[in-house]
């Protein structure tokens, strides 16, 4: 499934969104993160070891609720599937995403090795 018209908007802008992941207690657990969008799949970087990470590789549903900050009140949710985890290409989108959301050429690293989480939406409403 694609996303389309507002929602792929919000997705390709510097909005935030909230990754929900499952945890190895089967409780959800919420993370804000800086999302992108490459035409199929919803992108969010992260580091190695971190929760959400752990998460998505036991149970790879997620849901996805994000929103603009200049309309707090008309938010999108997607609920989709982790396709893929790879450290491949990962610095360099990291660097993307401190462009997009930080104005910066590169992200400031704490020589952490970066992953891209790929999400497959399959549900989307907003």
């Amino acid at each position: 499934m694609q996303l389309e018209g507002r929602v792929r908007s919000l997705f390709e802008g510097a909005n935030l969104a909230n990754l929900g992941t499952i945890g190895a207690d089967g409780y959800p657990q919420v993370t804000p993160v800086w999302v992108d969008y490459d035409g199929e799949h919803i992108l969010v970087n992260s580091v190695e070891g971190r929760a959400k990470l752990e998460n998505v590789r036991r149970d790879p549903r997620v849901a996805i609720s994000i929103y603009s900050a200049d309309s707090l009140y008309a938010p999108a949710f997607v609920w989709g599937r982790v396709v893929s985890t790879t450290s491949e290409g990962a610095r360099e989108h990291m660097n993307k995403m401190a462009a997009k959301y930080l104005r910066q050429d590169e992200y400031p690293s704490q020589g952490e090795t970066r992953v891209i989480i790929r999400i497959l939406p399959e549900r989307v409403r907003g």
